[in-house]
Protein backbone atom coordinates (compact mmCIF):
# COMPACT_ATOMS: atom_id res chain seq x y z
CA UNK A 1 0.00 0.00 0.00
CA UNK A 2 2.83 2.34 0.86
CA UNK A 3 4.35 1.57 -2.52
CA UNK A 4 1.14 2.66 -4.29
CA UNK A 5 0.96 5.96 -2.41
CA UNK A 6 4.62 6.67 -3.11
CA UNK A 7 4.12 5.93 -6.83
CA UNK A 8 1.11 8.31 -7.07
CA UNK A 9 3.05 11.06 -5.34
CA UNK A 10 5.90 10.65 -7.79
CA UNK A 11 3.55 10.81 -10.80
CA UNK A 12 1.86 13.98 -9.43
CA UNK A 13 5.21 15.67 -8.87
CA UNK A 14 6.40 14.89 -12.42
CA UNK A 15 3.10 16.19 -13.93
CA UNK A 16 3.37 19.41 -11.92
CA UNK A 17 6.91 20.04 -13.12
CA UNK A 18 5.91 19.41 -16.77
CA UNK A 19 2.98 21.85 -16.46
CA UNK A 20 5.18 24.57 -15.08
CA UNK A 21 7.68 24.13 -17.90
CA UNK A 22 4.95 24.26 -20.60
CA UNK A 23 3.30 27.36 -19.09
CA UNK A 24 6.57 29.24 -19.24
CA UNK A 25 7.08 28.42 -22.91
CA UNK A 26 3.52 29.27 -24.12
CA UNK A 27 2.49 32.98 -24.67
CA UNK A 28 0.37 34.49 -21.97
CA UNK A 29 -3.37 34.62 -22.73
CA UNK A 30 -5.10 37.91 -22.26
CA UNK A 31 -7.86 37.87 -19.69
CA UNK A 32 -11.38 37.72 -21.14
CA UNK A 33 -12.37 41.23 -20.19
CA UNK A 34 -13.91 44.07 -22.24
CA UNK A 35 -11.95 47.30 -22.29
CA UNK A 36 -13.94 50.51 -22.70
CA UNK A 37 -13.56 52.03 -26.19
CA UNK A 38 -11.57 55.19 -26.44
CA UNK A 39 -13.80 57.94 -27.76
CA UNK A 40 -12.66 59.10 -31.24
CA UNK A 41 -10.68 62.28 -31.34
CA UNK A 42 -12.45 65.27 -32.89
CA UNK A 43 -12.05 65.37 -36.66
CA UNK A 44 -11.11 68.52 -38.51
CA UNK A 45 -13.87 71.06 -37.86
CA UNK A 46 -16.42 71.23 -40.67
CA UNK A 47 -15.75 74.05 -43.09
CA UNK A 48 -18.35 76.09 -44.90
CA UNK A 49 -18.42 75.92 -48.65
CA UNK A 50 -18.43 79.19 -50.57
CA UNK A 51 -20.46 78.87 -53.77
CA UNK A 52 -20.36 81.41 -56.56
CA UNK A 53 -20.60 81.51 -60.34
CA UNK A 54 -19.85 83.83 -63.19
CA UNK A 55 -17.59 84.45 -66.16
CA UNK A 56 -13.97 83.34 -65.97
CA UNK A 57 -11.62 86.31 -66.34
CA UNK A 58 -8.52 84.27 -65.52
CA UNK A 59 -8.04 80.51 -65.60
CA UNK A 60 -5.58 77.81 -66.53
CA UNK A 61 -5.48 74.07 -67.06
CA UNK A 62 -2.23 73.97 -65.08
CA UNK A 63 -2.24 72.66 -61.51
CA UNK A 64 -1.81 74.44 -59.20
CA UNK A 65 -3.05 77.73 -60.66
CA UNK A 66 -4.96 80.86 -59.71
CA UNK A 67 -8.36 81.55 -61.26
CA UNK A 68 -10.60 84.61 -61.16
CA UNK A 69 -14.39 84.29 -61.45
CA UNK A 70 -16.65 87.26 -60.71
CA UNK A 71 -13.60 89.17 -59.33
CA UNK A 72 -13.00 86.39 -56.77
CA UNK A 73 -9.50 84.87 -56.75
CA UNK A 74 -9.14 81.20 -55.83
CA UNK A 75 -6.66 78.37 -56.16
CA UNK A 76 -7.15 75.23 -58.22
CA UNK A 77 -5.08 72.44 -56.68
CA UNK A 78 -4.51 68.74 -57.33
CA UNK A 79 -7.56 67.81 -55.23
CA UNK A 80 -9.85 70.16 -57.18
CA UNK A 81 -12.40 68.40 -59.37
CA UNK A 82 -12.64 70.34 -62.65
CA UNK A 83 -15.71 69.37 -64.69
CA UNK A 84 -15.25 70.81 -68.18
CA UNK A 85 -18.52 69.57 -69.75
CA UNK A 86 -16.72 69.66 -73.10
CA UNK A 87 -15.65 73.30 -72.74
CA UNK A 88 -12.18 74.83 -72.69
CA UNK A 89 -10.81 76.69 -69.69
CA UNK A 90 -10.53 80.25 -70.98
CA UNK A 91 -11.80 83.76 -70.23
CA UNK A 92 -15.46 84.29 -71.07
CA UNK A 93 -16.56 80.77 -70.12
CA UNK A 94 -19.14 80.45 -67.34
CA UNK A 95 -18.03 78.57 -64.22
CA UNK A 96 -19.69 77.48 -60.98
CA UNK A 97 -17.28 77.13 -58.06
CA UNK A 98 -17.52 75.41 -54.67
CA UNK A 99 -14.56 76.51 -52.55
CA UNK A 100 -13.28 76.66 -48.95
CA UNK A 101 -10.79 78.93 -47.20
CA UNK A 102 -7.45 77.49 -46.10
CA UNK A 103 -5.63 78.46 -42.90
CA UNK A 104 -4.27 81.61 -44.58
CA UNK A 105 -7.72 82.67 -45.75
CA UNK A 106 -7.09 81.79 -49.40
CA UNK A 107 -9.97 80.26 -51.33
CA UNK A 108 -9.27 76.75 -52.55
CA UNK A 109 -11.69 75.20 -55.01
CA UNK A 110 -13.24 71.84 -54.25
CA UNK A 111 -15.21 71.74 -57.50
CA UNK A 112 -15.18 73.89 -60.65
CA UNK A 113 -17.89 73.14 -63.23
CA UNK A 114 -17.75 74.81 -66.63
CA UNK A 115 -21.08 75.35 -68.36
CA UNK A 116 -22.77 77.43 -71.01
CA UNK A 117 -24.09 80.72 -69.75
CA UNK A 118 -27.89 80.54 -69.33
CA UNK A 119 -29.62 83.22 -71.42
CA UNK A 120 -32.90 84.92 -70.65
CA UNK A 121 -35.11 87.84 -71.55
CA UNK A 122 -37.82 89.82 -69.80
CA UNK A 123 -40.26 92.54 -70.79
CA UNK A 124 -41.68 94.47 -67.87
CA UNK A 125 -41.82 97.83 -66.15
CA UNK A 126 -38.79 99.47 -64.55
CA UNK A 127 -39.52 99.66 -60.82
CA UNK A 128 -36.27 101.24 -59.62
CA UNK A 129 -32.89 102.33 -61.00
CA UNK A 130 -29.70 102.30 -58.91
CA UNK A 131 -27.20 103.96 -61.25
CA UNK A 132 -24.38 103.75 -58.72
CA UNK A 133 -24.63 99.96 -58.36
CA UNK A 134 -25.64 99.42 -61.98
CA UNK A 135 -28.82 97.59 -61.01
CA UNK A 136 -32.31 98.10 -62.42
CA UNK A 137 -35.30 96.42 -60.87
CA UNK A 138 -37.45 95.29 -63.78
CA UNK A 139 -40.65 93.76 -62.43
CA UNK A 140 -39.38 91.40 -59.72
CA UNK A 141 -35.99 90.84 -61.36
CA UNK A 142 -32.66 92.53 -60.70
CA UNK A 143 -31.05 93.50 -64.00
CA UNK A 144 -27.29 94.10 -63.96
CA UNK A 145 -26.39 96.94 -66.33
CA UNK A 146 -22.73 97.56 -67.19
CA UNK A 147 -20.67 99.53 -69.69
CA UNK A 148 -21.02 96.58 -72.08
CA UNK A 149 -24.84 96.75 -72.04
CA UNK A 150 -26.38 98.14 -75.24
CA UNK A 151 -29.04 100.50 -73.84
CA UNK A 152 -31.51 101.93 -76.36
CA UNK A 153 -33.91 104.67 -75.32
CA UNK A 154 -34.07 106.60 -72.08
CA UNK A 155 -34.58 104.41 -69.00
CA UNK A 156 -37.01 105.79 -66.41
CA UNK A 157 -39.08 104.40 -63.59
CA UNK A 158 -42.41 102.95 -64.84
CA UNK A 159 -41.16 102.72 -68.44
CA UNK A 160 -41.52 99.39 -70.21
CA UNK A 161 -38.22 97.78 -71.14
CA UNK A 162 -37.14 94.68 -73.03
CA UNK A 163 -33.98 93.10 -71.61
CA UNK A 164 -31.89 90.29 -73.04
CA UNK A 165 -28.97 88.86 -71.11
CA UNK A 166 -27.65 85.92 -69.16
CA UNK A 167 -28.93 84.61 -65.88
CA UNK A 168 -26.78 84.52 -62.78
CA UNK A 169 -27.49 84.04 -59.09
CA UNK A 170 -27.60 87.86 -58.81
CA UNK A 171 -30.16 88.39 -61.55
CA UNK A 172 -30.10 89.00 -65.30
CA UNK A 173 -26.80 90.41 -66.60
CA UNK A 174 -28.01 92.52 -69.52
CA UNK A 175 -26.29 92.65 -72.88
CA UNK A 176 -29.23 94.59 -74.39
CA UNK A 177 -31.92 96.81 -72.88
CA UNK A 178 -34.49 98.50 -75.13
CA UNK A 179 -36.79 101.04 -73.48
CA UNK A 180 -40.17 101.19 -75.19
CA UNK A 181 -40.94 104.40 -77.03
CA UNK A 182 -43.64 106.64 -75.63
CA UNK A 183 -45.30 106.68 -79.06
CA UNK A 184 -48.74 105.04 -79.23
CA UNK A 185 -48.54 101.45 -80.43
CA UNK A 186 -51.22 100.29 -82.78
CA UNK A 187 -52.36 97.54 -85.12
CA UNK A 188 -54.45 98.16 -88.21
CA UNK A 189 -56.13 95.70 -90.58
CA UNK A 190 -57.08 96.71 -94.08
CA UNK A 191 -56.42 96.24 -97.80
CA UNK A 192 -53.50 97.63 -99.74
CA UNK A 193 -54.71 100.44 -102.00
CA UNK A 194 -51.38 101.82 -103.14
CA UNK A 195 -47.76 100.65 -102.94
CA UNK A 196 -44.68 102.86 -103.14
CA UNK A 197 -41.08 102.01 -102.14
CA UNK A 198 -41.23 103.68 -98.71
CA UNK A 199 -44.95 104.13 -98.22
CA UNK A 200 -48.17 102.17 -98.62
CA UNK A 201 -51.77 103.24 -98.40
CA UNK A 202 -53.83 100.67 -96.51
CA UNK A 203 -57.47 101.73 -96.83
CA UNK A 204 -57.06 105.39 -95.85
CA UNK A 205 -54.11 104.88 -93.49
CA UNK A 206 -50.63 105.94 -94.61
CA UNK A 207 -48.08 103.26 -93.68
CA UNK A 208 -44.47 104.43 -93.36
CA UNK A 209 -41.95 101.73 -94.35
CA UNK A 210 -38.80 103.74 -93.61
CA UNK A 211 -38.00 101.57 -90.61
CA UNK A 212 -37.55 98.47 -92.83
CA UNK A 213 -40.36 96.48 -91.20
CA UNK A 214 -40.50 92.70 -91.43
CA UNK A 215 -43.08 91.59 -94.01
CA UNK A 216 -44.64 88.14 -93.83
CA UNK A 217 -46.29 87.00 -97.05
CA UNK A 218 -46.51 88.43 -100.56
CA UNK A 219 -48.07 91.92 -100.52
CA UNK A 220 -49.97 93.15 -103.60
CA UNK A 221 -52.71 95.60 -104.40
CA UNK A 222 -55.95 94.41 -102.80
CA UNK A 223 -54.25 92.07 -100.32
CA UNK A 224 -55.57 92.04 -96.75
CA UNK A 225 -52.78 92.99 -94.32
CA UNK A 226 -52.22 93.65 -90.65
CA UNK A 227 -49.85 96.49 -89.85
CA UNK A 228 -48.11 96.61 -86.44
CA UNK A 229 -46.38 99.83 -85.52
CA UNK A 230 -46.67 103.21 -83.81
CA UNK A 231 -49.09 105.98 -84.59
CA UNK A 232 -47.07 109.05 -85.55
CA UNK A 233 -50.14 111.17 -86.32
CA UNK A 234 -53.82 110.53 -87.08
CA UNK A 235 -54.13 107.86 -89.83
CA UNK A 236 -50.34 107.54 -90.07
CA UNK A 237 -48.43 104.45 -88.87
CA UNK A 238 -44.71 103.75 -88.81
CA UNK A 239 -44.65 100.01 -89.43
CA UNK A 240 -42.60 97.53 -87.39
CA UNK A 241 -44.14 94.45 -88.99
CA UNK A 242 -46.66 93.74 -91.75
CA UNK A 243 -48.49 90.44 -92.09
CA UNK A 244 -50.23 89.51 -95.32
CA UNK A 245 -53.31 87.39 -94.64
CA UNK A 246 -52.59 84.44 -96.92
CA UNK A 247 -54.09 81.69 -94.77
CA UNK A 248 -50.68 80.46 -93.57
CA UNK A 249 -51.18 81.33 -89.89
CA UNK A 250 -50.52 78.58 -87.34
CA UNK A 251 -53.05 78.06 -84.55
CA UNK A 252 -51.46 77.89 -81.11
CA UNK A 253 -52.56 77.69 -77.49
CA UNK A 254 -50.15 79.42 -75.13
CA UNK A 255 -49.90 80.69 -71.57
CA UNK A 256 -48.40 83.94 -70.37
CA UNK A 257 -49.13 87.20 -68.61
CA UNK A 258 -50.29 90.66 -69.66
CA UNK A 259 -47.85 93.56 -69.73
CA UNK A 260 -49.80 96.36 -71.43
CA UNK A 261 -52.72 97.19 -73.72
CA UNK A 262 -52.46 99.83 -76.45
CA UNK A 263 -55.32 101.39 -78.37
CA UNK A 264 -58.64 103.06 -77.61
CA UNK A 265 -60.77 100.98 -79.95
CA UNK A 266 -60.59 97.67 -81.78
CA UNK A 267 -58.20 96.24 -82.68
CA UNK A 268 -56.30 96.54 -79.40
CA UNK A 269 -52.65 95.56 -79.22
CA UNK A 270 -51.73 93.54 -76.14
CA UNK A 271 -48.12 93.08 -75.08
CA UNK A 272 -47.85 89.65 -73.52
CA UNK A 273 -44.96 87.63 -72.07
CA UNK A 274 -45.50 84.04 -73.19
CA UNK A 275 -44.00 81.22 -71.14
CA UNK A 276 -41.57 79.40 -73.37
CA UNK A 277 -38.84 76.93 -72.48
CA UNK A 278 -36.74 78.26 -69.63
CA UNK A 279 -37.89 81.89 -69.89
CA UNK A 280 -40.43 84.23 -71.45
CA UNK A 281 -40.93 85.60 -74.96
CA UNK A 282 -42.44 89.08 -75.39
CA UNK A 283 -45.05 89.09 -78.18
CA UNK A 284 -47.74 91.27 -79.73
CA UNK A 285 -51.31 89.95 -79.61
CA UNK A 286 -53.97 91.69 -81.71
CA UNK A 287 -57.45 91.62 -80.14
CA UNK A 288 -60.38 92.22 -82.52
CA UNK A 289 -64.13 92.58 -82.09
CA UNK A 290 -64.63 88.87 -82.64
CA UNK A 291 -62.01 87.84 -80.08
CA UNK A 292 -63.60 86.16 -77.05
CA UNK A 293 -62.13 87.59 -73.84
CA UNK A 294 -63.23 85.56 -70.79
CA UNK A 295 -62.78 87.67 -67.64
CA UNK A 296 -64.81 85.42 -65.31
CA UNK A 297 -61.81 84.97 -62.98
CA UNK A 298 -60.89 88.67 -63.03
CA UNK A 299 -60.31 91.70 -65.20
CA UNK A 300 -57.39 91.65 -67.63
CA UNK A 301 -54.87 94.04 -66.07
CA UNK A 302 -51.11 94.33 -65.76
CA UNK A 303 -49.66 90.95 -64.71
CA UNK A 304 -52.88 89.00 -65.23
CA UNK A 305 -52.15 85.38 -66.14
CA UNK A 306 -53.67 84.40 -69.48
CA UNK A 307 -54.55 81.33 -71.50
CA UNK A 308 -54.40 82.39 -75.14
CA UNK A 309 -55.71 80.73 -78.29
CA UNK A 310 -54.36 82.61 -81.28
CA UNK A 311 -53.12 82.45 -84.83
CA UNK A 312 -49.35 82.92 -85.02
CA UNK A 313 -47.87 84.69 -88.01
CA UNK A 314 -44.28 84.30 -86.84
CA UNK A 315 -42.00 87.11 -85.75
CA UNK A 316 -43.77 87.21 -82.33
CA UNK A 317 -47.07 88.47 -83.80
CA UNK A 318 -50.41 86.83 -82.99
CA UNK A 319 -54.09 87.41 -83.70
CA UNK A 320 -56.17 86.23 -80.75
CA UNK A 321 -59.24 84.01 -81.10
CA UNK A 322 -59.91 83.54 -77.38
CA UNK A 323 -58.23 84.84 -74.21
CA UNK A 324 -59.08 83.50 -70.75
CA UNK A 325 -57.94 85.42 -67.67
CA UNK A 326 -56.66 82.83 -65.18
CA UNK A 327 -57.19 83.11 -61.41
CA UNK A 328 -53.59 82.03 -60.66
CA UNK A 329 -50.35 81.05 -62.42
CA UNK A 330 -50.71 77.88 -64.51
CA UNK A 331 -49.27 74.65 -63.11
CA UNK A 332 -46.15 73.37 -64.82
CA UNK A 333 -44.22 70.09 -64.84
CA UNK A 334 -40.65 69.64 -66.02
CA UNK A 335 -38.49 66.55 -66.18
CA UNK A 336 -34.74 66.91 -66.55
CA UNK A 337 -31.25 66.53 -65.16
CA UNK A 338 -30.15 68.44 -62.07
CA UNK A 339 -27.33 70.67 -63.30
CA UNK A 340 -26.98 72.86 -60.23
CA UNK A 341 -28.20 72.89 -56.64
CA UNK A 342 -27.45 74.85 -53.47
CA UNK A 343 -24.34 73.78 -51.59
CA UNK A 344 -25.02 71.97 -48.33
CA UNK A 345 -28.78 72.40 -48.49
CA UNK A 346 -31.79 71.70 -50.67
CA UNK A 347 -33.29 75.16 -50.03
CA UNK A 348 -32.53 77.69 -52.72
CA UNK A 349 -32.21 77.94 -56.49
CA UNK A 350 -31.64 74.82 -58.61
CA UNK A 351 -31.11 74.44 -62.32
CA UNK A 352 -32.83 71.47 -63.97
CA UNK A 353 -31.98 71.08 -67.68
CA UNK A 354 -31.68 74.85 -67.98
CA UNK A 355 -34.84 75.64 -65.99
CA UNK A 356 -34.49 77.78 -62.88
CA UNK A 357 -36.24 76.05 -59.98
CA UNK A 358 -36.77 77.58 -56.53
CA UNK A 359 -36.99 75.03 -53.71
CA UNK A 360 -38.43 76.28 -50.42
CA UNK A 361 -39.07 74.72 -47.03
CA UNK A 362 -42.56 73.63 -48.08
CA UNK A 363 -41.34 71.81 -51.20
CA UNK A 364 -41.93 68.05 -50.97
CA UNK A 365 -38.70 66.29 -51.96
CA UNK A 366 -39.08 62.61 -52.79
CA UNK A 367 -35.87 60.62 -52.85
CA UNK A 368 -32.40 62.16 -52.63
CA UNK A 369 -31.83 64.23 -55.76
CA UNK A 370 -28.28 65.42 -56.45
CA UNK A 371 -26.33 66.89 -59.34
CA UNK A 372 -26.77 64.46 -62.23
CA UNK A 373 -30.10 63.06 -60.99
CA UNK A 374 -33.11 62.77 -63.28
CA UNK A 375 -35.99 64.54 -61.55
CA UNK A 376 -39.58 65.58 -62.14
CA UNK A 377 -40.62 68.94 -60.71
CA UNK A 378 -44.19 70.21 -60.25
CA UNK A 379 -44.86 73.84 -59.44
CA UNK A 380 -45.97 77.27 -60.58
CA UNK A 381 -43.95 79.87 -62.53
CA UNK A 382 -43.19 83.40 -61.47
CA UNK A 383 -43.18 86.31 -63.93
CA UNK A 384 -39.68 85.41 -65.21
CA UNK A 385 -40.71 81.73 -65.63
CA UNK A 386 -38.67 80.53 -62.68
CA UNK A 387 -40.55 77.54 -61.26
CA UNK A 388 -41.56 77.63 -57.59
CA UNK A 389 -41.38 73.93 -56.79
CA UNK A 390 -44.26 72.29 -54.95
CA UNK A 391 -42.65 68.85 -55.30
CA UNK A 392 -39.46 67.33 -56.68
CA UNK A 393 -39.03 63.60 -57.21
CA UNK A 394 -35.78 61.84 -58.01
CA UNK A 395 -36.58 59.23 -60.66
CA UNK A 396 -35.06 55.77 -60.54
CA UNK A 397 -34.51 55.84 -56.77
Amino acid sequence: MKRVVALCAAVFTVALLVGLLVSQRLPARAPNTVSPQTPPTDATPAVSLVTFEGLISQGSSAVPSTWVVNSLHFRVISDTQVITNGQTVQPGVWARVDAVKDSQGTLEARTVALQSVPTGEIFDRIVAIDAGEGIWQVGDTDVLVSDQTNVQGTPAVDALVYVHGRWSLDGLAADQAVVQSAAEQAVYQGRIVRQQPNEWLVDDVVVDLSGSPSIAGEPEIGALVEVYGVETSPRHLRAYAIIVSDGSAEFQQREGWLVSVAGEEFPFLWRVNLLEGTGVVPVYVAVYENTVVDETAGTAVYRSWLDIQADSFGGNYFRARRIVVLPRPPKQTITGIVEQMPSGSTIGQWRVSGHRVEVVADTAIIGAPHVGSLVTVHGTPDYSNKLLAESMQALGQ
